[in-house]
C-alpha cells in the first residue's frame, strides 16, 4: 500500500485483515458432513442449486479495499470467482417467472447472516462470489468456500459462507440479524456515500462503533485460537 494513499472518508487504514464481524457470529462452526449448496429462490424451478454451474462462468480477478462500517479498512485484496452479473444473467434470470421483475438481491450465508442489495447494485461492476482470496481457496475466516465481494459496499453486505440467494420485490422481505437493530444497516451501503446505516449522521455512527471494534476483535481471536486447538 502507498503511503500516500488516503482511505475514504472516516475509515483508517490496518495491517492485519482478520475475521470480524458481529459478535454473535464469532462462534459459527459449518456443517462439514453436508455438501455446499449455492441455493436460489424465487425461480420457477425448486431448490435451484447453482454451485455446480459456477465453473462454467468466466473467471474474474480483481484487487480492491476491503472497508468495514465500523470505520477500518484494509488494502488490496486480490479476489478471484466469478461476476454476480453473470451469475444473475446466466443461471439465475433464466428460471424467472414470466413477468418477474425482482428489485431486490437477499444474500444469506450458513451462519445465518442475511442482508440485501438493489438489484442495480448487485449487478454492478466488481461485485461477484468469490472462491479464492490472494491467490489461494479462501480461508475459513474470510468466508470459505463462497462468499459475495462487494468492494464499493462496507463489509456487512459483503456476505461470508454464502450459501443462498434470494430474489425480492422489496425490501422488507428479509429479517436483519437480531440482536443488531436495523437501524445499523443502509439498504445500499455504499462507502463513496458513507451509508453507515438509517436515519443517523455517518460520524455518529462511527461513534457507536468506536467501543465495540476492539472488544470484538480480540473475541474473535479467542475462538479462532479455540478453534485451532480443537
Amino acid at each position: 500500500m502507498s503511503d500516500k494513499r488516503q482511505p475514504p472518508h472516516g475509515q483508517r487504514y490496518i495491517t492485519h485483515f482478520e475475521r470480524f464481524g458481529l459478535p454473535t457470529f464469532a462462534f459459527y462452526k459449518p456443517d462439514e458432513s453436508k455438501p455446499w449448496q449455492l441455493t436460489v429462490k424465487g425461480t420457477t424451478a425448486a431448490n435451484l442449486d447453482i454451485k455446480p454451474q459456477l465453473a462454467a462462468l468466466p473467471r474474474q480477478h480483481q484487487t480492491a479495499d476491503f472497508h468495514c462500517v465500523t470505520s477500518w479498512s484494509y488494502a488490496d485484496v486480490s479476489w478471484a470467482g466469478v461476476a454476480f452479473a453473470d451469475v444473475y444473467n446466466q443461471l439465475i434470470k433464466p428460471h424467472l417467472p414470466e413477468g418477474n421483475s425482482p428489485n431486490i438481491v437477499v444474500f444469506r450465508g450458513d451462519d445465518s447472516y442475511v442482508t440485501s442489495l438493489p438489484l442495480e447494485d448487485a449487478l454492478a461492476d466488481g461485485v461477484m462470489i468469490a472462491d479464492e482470496m490472494n491467490g489461494a481457496p479462501i480461508h475459513f475466516d474470510h468466508g470459505a468456500p463462497l462468499r459475495l465481494v462487494a468492494p464499493k459496499h462496507y463489509g456487512y453486505k459483503n456476505v461470508k459462507h454464502l450459501r443462498t440467494i434470494e430474489l425480492a420485490d422489496s425490501e422488507g422481505a428479509y429479517t436483519f440479524p437480531k440482536p443488531w437493530p436495523r437501524l445499523m444497516e443502509h439498504p445500499r451501503g455504499r462507502v463513496d456515500y458513507q451509508e453507515r446505516g438509517r436515519h443517523l449522521p455517518p460520524w455518529l455512527f462511527r461513534w457507536l462503533y468506536l467501543p465495540i471494534v476492539w472488544p470484538t476483535r480480540l473475541l474473535f481471536r479467542q475462538v479462532a485460537k479455540g478453534r485451532r486447538s480443537d
